[in-house]
């Protein structure tokens, strides 16, 4: 019997520096962008900056500072026409889907990591928007900070904007330099680029249309030998060693300047409160629903309540409603949630994973909230039930 699983070992590296990708000062440092907006649907652009600014910057910031620096933040994302329209998802109409590219980026922006990564931030976008995402992420870069982005099929104007370009094929860099070097790299090894044609659609037309042994035949890709000798010299990798050190005693420094529980409890309350009255249409079907089986049931039960309960068969019955009524409740209330987490689910997974609040926190908010929900669903539920089942009568 054969397996698939597939066992992958790998290190990572900063500048010759071995990490640990999962250790929370290291990701303090790093921010990433996922290729699907993983952001609270009923939020706005300003409300998912300002979270994010309020719960990872050090607590010593002022309201008016984190103020300014959402605003800086959503114009310079061109969000400012926007930042107060949900963002939407589902059936929650809200803003388009090249402004919540730009919104997830704005939310690891706001912390100034040293280190940004994106999957694929073009993804879905039109030529202007991802042009105006990349003016941003320049900026960012031009700022101090890496910023590193996988891509395809950039345009013409996108492609001589980066500063580094490393170009994959099967898993193995092709050709790793400036981009204003890509043509004669092309050109030692016999394949110029055509007259008025796009760099970028050129490489990626060679790296497709040819074999991978033709192309490294032709020295397209470097030996495990030329890439180790491309290495620091180990004096260089001590003092990386020593800057890194100094960077995660900074940060060990600053833990104790993350906001309290009771401020992450307290944001998320009102991030859940927000949720319920913006989504009506989501808040009304879950009464709406909860009011029809209730009537439902108490009609084909109609009666029994107030029925001889000496006889079996109205005993029978009344024990018979009550089980029900009991399981639609707990279903009932199950469903809301149950529909609700592969939504909720992505956006605790990043916010969690970039150290916006503990576990505790979020439980104790999200719990308290579905739980006072559940109580009023579940009392519409039996309240019209035993009014119609007969038991409860105000005639």
């Amino acid at each position: 019997m054969t397996s698939n699983r597939v066992d992958v070992q790998a290190t990572v590296h900063v500048d010759n520096l071995k990490l640990e990708p999962s250790n929370i000062e290291v990701r303090k440092t790093i921010a990433f962008v996922a290729q699907e907006e993983s952001l609270e649907r009923t939020a706005t652009p300003r409300e998912s900056i300002k979270f994010s600014a309020k719960l990872r910057l050090p607590k010593t910031f002022t309201n008016d500072q984190l103020d300014e620096l959402c605003i800086r933040m959503l114009e310079e994302l061109g969000l400012t026409h926007c930042a107060d329209t949900v963002i939407g998802g589902g059936l929650l109409k809200g803003i388009s889907g090249g402004e919540k590219k730009r919104t997830s980026v704005g939310v690891e922006l706001v912390v100034k990591p040293s280190l940004v990564y994106l999957d694929e931030p073009t993804s879905g976008l039109d030529s202007f928007s991802a042009i105006q995402l990349c003016q941003v992420l320049k900026k960012v870069a031009n700022a101090g900070a890496s910023v590193l982005f996988t891509i395809h099929q950039p345009s013409s104007e996108i492609f001589n904007s980066f500063d580094h370009l490393i170009l994959m094929n099967r898993g193995r860099v092709m050709y790793q330099g400036s981009v204003t070097d890509v043509s004669s790299y092309f050109e030692d090894r016999g394949y110029p680029i055509p007259a008025n044609f796009s760099t970028a659609d050129w490489i990626m037309n060679v790296s497709q249309s040819n074999k991978v042994d033709k192309l490294e035949s032709k020295g397209f890709f470097d030996s495990p030998e030329q890439i180790s000798s491309k290495s620091e010299e180990e004096d260089v990798e001590s003092s990386i060693q020593e800057i890194a050190a100094a960077d995660i005693s900074t940060d060990c420094a600053l833990e104790g300047s993350h906001v309290s529980i009771l401020t992450e409890t307290a944001m998320l309350y009102e991030r859940e409160i927000k949720a319920l009255y913006r989504d009506t249409g989501g808040t009304i079907a879950r009464f709406a629903v909860t009011a029809f089986l209730a009537t439902l049931l108490g009609t084909i039960f109609f009666g029994v309540g107030r029925s001889n309960l000496e006889d079996r068969n109205n005993l029978f019955s009344s024990f018979g409603a009550l089980v029900v009524v009991g399981i639609v409740g707990m279903m009932g209330s199950a469903q809301s949630e149950l529909m609700a987490f592969p939504m909720t689910r992505p956006v605790f997974l990043r916010e969690y994973s970039t150290n916006h609040y503990s576990v505790l926190s979020y439980f104790v908010a999200r719990f308290s909230i579905e739980a006072t929900m559940t109580a009023i669903q579940n009392l519409v539920l039996v309240s019209l039930f035993l009014i119609v089942f007969g038991a409860v009568s105000f005639f």
